[in-house]
């Protein structure tokens, strides 16, 4: 179990901006965070990850406290178990993409592990290259690999697909969820994809106000009840609601749920 409860107050125009996030999500899980941009998504995964101190609260991962404001005690980023993949990717311009992979690496980077990671992410020919030679999606994989090559227990991922096209993003889910299933780590991703948190996501938290607002399944979260219509959109999923098929769709960036029987 990964637990936090954390406040973090921001100056911001005529009144501060108070954020106080709490949630948690199982060993294992992938967790969305989703919300309009300004809602605080980056600023809860910096929390997480070390690199916001908040005023106040509380990170547990497992047995192990990461911080605990009342004890004054906060464990540094470098020592905390996780992997953090930020939206421009952070690549060192300078190394190779070999060596961009190693600065990732400890003793838990076998070579049998690392191995089946770059084959994973279809990077192998990309090793010698400077990261001014690949292109968005190439650098994409790169930091997905180097991100999991310690075997984190916590990966976070800040908008790690916004900037690539449909079917580049379709076959980059397509690698987390399979690098999910090689680590068994707990994934907390931002995105503003409402299609993408339906594929990705166990669970969802919804932040608005400052706060976590709703937490649930995609289809809890997203799904504004089960009338019938007639419309053009995006397939999500399907789901047996009371022993009825049920759809959900996207239409004109609403998730509609339609009764199929």
């Amino acid at each position: 179990m990964i637990s936090f409860d954390v406040c973090k107050t921001f100056a911001s125009g005529e009144a501060p901006l108070r954020l106080s996030f709490k949630g948690e999500a199982d060993l294992g899980q992938i967790v969305a965070i989703h919300g309009v941009s300004g809602a605080g998504k980056t600023t809860l995964l910096k929390i997480l990850a070390g690199l916001i101190q908040p005023d106040s609260g509380t990170i547990q991962v497992e047995q192990s406290p990461w911080l605990d404001t009342a004890q004054k005690h906060n464990l540094p980023t470098r020592k905390r178990d996780l992997g953090f993949l930020f939206q421009d990717y952070a690549l060192f311009p300078s190394m190779t993409v070999l060596q961009n992979l190693e600065f990732g690496m400890n003793e838990l980077s076998d070579k049998v592990f690392v191995d089946r990671i770059i084959q994973i992410t279809e990077i192998g020919g990309l090793l010698p290259f400077r990261p001014d030679r690949l292109s968005g999606g190439e650098k994409q994989r790169v930091a997905f690999a180097r991100a999991v090559m310690r075997k984190p227990k916590l990966l976070l991922l800040d908008e790690p697909l916004s900037a690539l096209d449909i079917e580049l993003r379709s076959v980059l889910q397509n690698e987390l969820l399979e690098l999910r299933k090689l680590l068994d780590i707990t994934v907390i991703f931002t995105s503003h994809s409402v299609p993408e948190v339906y594929k990705l996501a166990d669970k969802v938290m919804l932040i608005a106000n400052g706060e976590i607002a709703k937490v649930g399944t995609p289809s809890e979260v997203f799904a504004g009840g089960n009338n019938a219509v007639e419309a053009v959109g995006e397939y999500l999923s399907s789901q047996s609601i009371e022993g009825r098929n049920h759809i959900h769709v996207l239409v004109d960036g609403k998730v509609v749920t339609i009764p199929m029987d």
